[in-house]
């Protein structure tokens, strides 16, 4: 069960609270115990939010250069129109504008899905990190808590 299935199940009493209360610690503290098995450290973690992000920034790269290849050929095709200024654009010479801003804009559109990735993933992994942050300064006493509450619960 997830933890709020857990805790309104004990609210409406189809489950006696200090199991419901005891298996909640459980699923918390296997999480932080898995936090703390894939993040022994912040080294750990800085290398694998770089090897996260880097796919990201790669691909950012690519579409970058593609729009300054794109911006290369734009010049040379307003350039090639130049030498017939004064007549009407030939179809052919529109379709290659068209294709070219079309591109430019597919590109443009990549880079800023991978900007709100970059963003998006530095979110989450700062925010990690701040929780990481207590765990390696005190990592968690998981059964001493679930026993505390425990007893609390018997005693109450």
């Amino acid at each position: 069960m997830r933890a709020f299935q857990l805790i309104l199940a004990a609210v409406l009493g189809t489950v006696s609270m200090a199991p419901a209360l005891a298996q909640f610690a459980e699923s918390v503290c296997d999480a932080d115990a898995q936090l703390l098995i894939l993040y022994p450290n912040q080294a750990a973690h800085d290398r694998l939010w770089q090897a996260r992000l880097s796919p990201v920034l790669q691909t950012c790269a690519a579409a970058q250069a593609r729009v300054d290849e794109l911006r290369v050929e734009r010049q040379l095709l307003d350039e090639e129109e130049g030498v017939s200024k004064g007549r009407q654009r030939l179809p052919a010479m529109q379709r290659r504008i068209d294709a070219n801003d079309a591109a430019r804009m597919v590109q443009l559109k990549v880079i800023g899905n991978c900007e709100a990735d970059r963003q998006r993933l530095q979110h989450r992994f700062e925010a990690e990190r701040v929780y990481l942050l207590k765990l390696w300064a005190s990592p968690p006493d998981c059964d001493w808590w679930i026993k505390q509450r425990l007893k609390s619960q018997r005693e109450g």
